[in-house]
């Protein structure tokens, strides 16, 4: 095991090995709470969201690029 500047130690498994991992904070139970959070204050704001994926290189990034350019006019951006 490797130590990091940080109180946290890295674990390197090998080929095939698996860790079972006990975490102190259900992270999805926390991920929930953040997004109701987020949606509320885009809520109060009046401001719409989306949520744009897929993988690397595949033109998420000018696909955004390019709405932005043809909604400006329409909508702040």
């Amino acid at each position: 095991m490797q130590k990091k500047d940080v109180d946290v130690e890295v674990v390197k498994a090998e080929e095939g090995e698996i860790f079972d991992i006990e975490l102190e904070e259900d992270i999805l139970k926390r991920n929930s709470k953040l997004a109701e959070e987020n949606r509320s204050l885009l809520d109060r704001y009046g401001v719409t969201a989306i949520d744009v994926m897929g993988a690397i290189g595949s033109g998420k990034t000018a696909l955004i690029e390019a709405l932005a350019e043809r909604l400006k006019s329409r909508y702040k951006i």
